[in-house]
């Protein structure tokens, strides 16, 4: 009984991962800046989704150019999670998505951190589009370093 449950809520799983896939497929949602990707997700994909959505995408080769993917989505409290992916190359090419959510979160009283490659924050929403400028900012200082 409990692995048929189990089994029917990793089938939901992976349909919400497909339906979310298609809605970010579907328009042009993914904007490239400088150094990052970004993508604004609001209230369409699951807080608590959005970072398996953002590996999946960087993993996908959707992408032209390699940079970290930055993937957002309303959480609760006014707030925004924010999750960041980068590859094993990225990291060795001096990439530190950890060290760049913490200090891009600090303005906003915002929490981040994390490891090289898989890093996360909160934040107030309406900070995010001065975050997403910090985040392209800092990774292209990594790159330059």
């Amino acid at each position: 009984e409990a692995m048929r449950e189990a089994e029917a809520t990793l089938d939901g799983y992976r349909k919400k991962i497909g339906e979310y896939l298609d809605w970010v497929r579907k328009e042009d949602r993914i904007v490239e800046m400088d150094n990052i990707y970004s993508l604004k997700a609001q209230g369409d994909i699951d807080e608590r989704i959005i970072g398996v959505v953002a590996s999946i995408l960087l993993s996908t080769g959707i992408l032209r150019n390699p940079k970290p993917f930055i993937a957002s989505a309303r959480a609760e409290d006014g707030l925004i999670k924010v999750s960041g992916r980068a590859t094993e190359a990225m990291a060795k090419a001096g990439i530190d998505l950890g060290a760049v959510m913490m200090e891009a979160a600090e303005p906003y009283e915002g929490r981040g951190g994390g490891h090289d490659i898989a890093a996360g924050a909160f934040l107030p929403e309406e900070g995010e589009p001065e975050f997403l400028k910090a985040v392209d900012r800092l990774v292209g200082e990594q790159l330059d370093a």
